[in-house]
C-alpha cells in the first residue's frame, strides 16, 4: 500500500480507530493455525477490540469520583 493513500490520524473522526497490519493483507482473509485450523482475522481482531474497549470502560466506572472518594475517607 502507497504511503499516500493512508489517512492522517487527525483527519478521521474520534469515533474511527486505524489500525494498519505489519504484514499486509485483508481484514476478510482466512487464515490458518497450528494443524490447519482455519480462522478469519476480522472476527479475532474485532472480539480483541471489544473486549479492549469494555475492559477500558469497566475500569473507567469503577473508580471512584471526587464525590465517592472523599465518602470513603
Amino acid at each position: 500500500m502507497a504511503a499516500g493513500i493512508v489517512p492522517e490520524v487527525e483527519a478521521l473522526s474520534s469515533h474511527v480507530t486505524l489500525e494498519i497490519a505489519h504484514n499486509g493483507g485483508h481484514v476478510g482473509f482466512v487464515s490458518a493455525r497450528a494443524l490447519g485450523q482455519p480462522y478469519c482475522w476480522l472476527e479475532c481482531r474485532l472480539t480483541e477490540y471489544l473486549h479492549e474497549a469494555f475492559e477500558h470502560q469497566a475500569r473507567e466506572h469503577s473508580r471512584p469520583g471526587p464525590a465517592e472518594r472523599a465518602q470513603c475517607a
